[in-house]
């Protein structure tokens, strides 16, 4: 009962701080917010196509991708302002058709076509879709050179019948039907897991500032001076910094769902690893706020440490764009684990079951680090 008393005044006393109660209830909705609006939209990715020089089955070619449903199709007037754009962010992909390219392809000579995309735009999954009209075009191409052999006619005339009976033949029709959750259904999805996984981490370690304080001014040794036994402390300190970082957790989910959408997918799996992604965080900053004597110190290396981790997690750039290497290097952190149990749940519609693994090893965290801090926090109240 002491310690339930404990960890309530310890709460109460956070979030009498107006700073904290931003940093704990606002921001994380407007970062959610800010991500959401420029990253999830339903716009369709832009793709800028450059033509070297007026050219019948270049033209063709730009035609073939323009009908595609997948992308938005514009001429750009030269290579130099496609890579820009490129650069820029305001072109998801660009295609360069060299000056050649109706010479060559009639003479059924090899050639390149350059193709430019930035990972973080989604460009390179149009990538596939426009090697397809490339390989469909060129196969035309070669169909109807054979042809104009065979037949001895010119190969502008064979091309035109290939046209006519390509038009006459029945297409065919894919049924395509996606298995779990499409990511496109919540484009806040993703980015309100990820922030969620974040500001759980950065309020539990500004939440170690408030335990150097209550040592500070010898809170902790006057509730020691009443029958109270250390190990109740300790729990009570503990629970404080947990209550902290679960009302936060609670607070995202329930009001990204209700302002934004954001489907949680199985509540007891999404639950399940919050809590325990919680209770990593409130290990972690129970040994910060027991190891330091400055409440400045665990601002300033709290903040660098979530911050880092974060990134090197997933939280701030999706797990998908890392190398390999990278990919493996951030599941030495909790970020990571917390982050693709979450995506399993939230975009895949998975359940308990599908997050066992992750569970486990978030599990395994908590409980060196509460076994660490409840260690480090017994010293520093006793020493």
């Amino acid at each position: 009962m002491k310690a339930l008393v404990i960890g309530w005044t310890s709460l109460r006393r956070l979030m009498r701080d107006r700073v904290s109660g931003f940093f704990i209830f606002v921001l994380p909705l407007l970062i959610i917010l800010l991500i959401g609006s420029i990253f999830g939209g339903d716009e369709l990715p832009r793709m800028g196509v450059v033509t070297q020089a007026s050219q019948p089955l270049a033209d063709e070619l730009v035609g073939l991708l323009e009908k595609l449903d997948t992308a938005q199709v514009e001429r750009v007037d030269s290579r130099q302002a496609l890579t820009e754009q490129v650069q820029r962010g305001r072109l998801a992909a660009g295609l360069v058709i060299p000056a050649d390219y109706d010479a060559r392809l009639r003479r059924g000579e090899g050639l390149t076509l350059e193709y430019l995309a930035r990972s973080q735009t989604g460009g390179f999954a149009l990538q596939s879709l426009v090697e397809a009209q490339v390989v469909a075009q060129a196969g035309q191409v070669r169909a109807a050179r054979l042809a104009a052999v065979t037949a001895g006619i010119e190969l502008d005339a064979a091309l035109l019948v290939a046209n006519q009976v390509e038009a006459t033949l029945p297409g065919v029709e894919a049924n395509i039907q996606s298995q779990g959750k499409d990511v496109g259904d919540g484009r806040f999805d993703l980015g309100a897991a990820q922030n969620l996984i974040s500001f759980m981490f950065i309020t539990a370690l500004a939440a170690a500032a408030a335990l150097v304080q209550s040592r500070k001014l010898g809170v902790s040794r006057r509730i020691l001076a009443t029958p109270t036994r250390t190990t109740t402390v300790v729990l009570g300190e503990v629970l404080g910094r947990f209550l902290v970082v679960m009302l936060q957790g609670l607070f995202i989910m329930v009001a990204a769902g209700l302002l934004f959408g954001v489907k949680w997918g199985n509540w007891a799996a999404s639950g399940a690893i919050v809590i325990m992604f919680g209770l990593v965080a409130t290990g972690t900053a129970v040994v910060v706020g027991a190891r330091f004597d400055n409440e400045e110190q665990v601002g300033r290396i709290g903040t660098f440490a979530a911050l880092g981790l974060a990134a090197l997690g997933g939280a701030m750039v999706p797990l998908e764009v890392f190398s390999d290497g990278m990919r493996r290097l951030a599941h030495f952190t909790p970020h990571a684990w917390a982050i693709d149990g979450l995506s399993n749940v939230v975009l895949e519609g998975g359940g308990i079951s599908d997050v066992v693994g992750e569970l486990v090893v978030l599990a395994g965290f908590a409980v060196v680090l509460l076994g660490v801090s409840a260690r480090v926090l017994r010293s520093s109240i006793t020493g």
